[in-house]
C-alpha cells in the first residue's frame, strides 16, 4: 500500500511590511515574556525538557548542517517563567531544499493547551520575523491543509500564501524526506 504524504501549505514573510500590527496581538496574549533562546545560552529554553528531535537539532547546529548560524526558538512565558508557547527555528538544510542559505523557517511549535486561543502562535511569528529579518531573507512556515488552527495563525499574522507541496520521503524513509513545493501561487515567488 502507497502512503500519500499529508498536503502541506507554504506560507512566507520577506518583508516586515507584510505583518499586522503586533499591538492588539500582545494585548489578546495578555501579560507575557518574549524571549529568543540560542545555543549556549543554556541546555534549551526555560520550562521545556529536550527531547530527541531537539538533541538531534543541536546536533544539526554543531555540526554546521544547518546552512546559517541563527537556530534557536522563540519562546513565551508567563511572567514568573512559566513557558507557554515555544516555536523553533531552522536554518535550511536537507528538509528544506526551497529555502535560500539565509532563509529561516518556524516549526515544531507547540502551545500550552491551558493558552490556547490567546494568539501565541500568531505573537511567536511576528516577534520571529521582527527579531531575526534582514534584507534578501525569508521566513518560512510550513503547516499541514489540515491543521486550521495552524493556518489561521500564520495568515492572521500578514505571512503570504506561496502555494502547497508535501513532505516527500527520500529512499523510502520519511524522517529523511524534504519538503517539495510542488504547486506554487502564480508570482507569489
Amino acid at each position: 500500500m502507497t502512503q500519500h504524504a499529508a498536503p502541506v501549505r507554504f506560507y512566507r514573510c520577506s518583508d516586515l511590511a507584510q505583518l499586522v500590527d503586533v499591538a492588539p496581538v500582545r494585548a489578546a496574549a495578555g501579560d507575557v515574556a518574549v524571549r529568543l533562546w540560542r545555543p549556549g545560552q543554556s541546555q534549551g529554553p526555560a520550562g521545556f525538557s529536550i527531547g530527541r528531535a531537539a538533541a538531534i537539532y543541536d546536533a544539526f547546529h554543531k555540526l554546521r548542517i544547518f546552512r546559517n548560524r541563527d537556530y534557536g526558538a522563540l519562546c513565551i512565558h508567563t511572567l514568573d517563567g512559566k513557558l507557554l508557547h515555544i516555536s523553533s527555528i531552522f536554518p535550511p538544510f536537507f528538509r528544506f531544499p526551497f529555502m535560500k542559505p539565509d532563509d529561516l523557517q518556524v516549526g515544531a511549535t507547540y502551545t500550552d493547551p491551558a493558552a490556547r486561543g490567546r494568539k501565541l502562535a500568531q505573537l511567536a511569528l511576528i516577534e520571529t520575523a521582527t527579531l531575526l529579518m534582514k534584507p534578501g531573507r525569508a521566513i518560512w512556515y510550513l503547516t499541514e491543509t489540515a491543521n486550521l488552527a495552524s493556518v489561521r495563525a500564520v495568515e492572521a499574522a500578514g505571512f503570504s500564501y506561496v502555494g502547497e507541496g508535501a513532505k516527500m520521503p527520500r529512499l523510502g524513509i520519511g524522517a529523511i524526506g524534504a519538503y517539495q513545493l510542488t504547486n506554487p501561487v502564480s508570482g507569489a515567488l
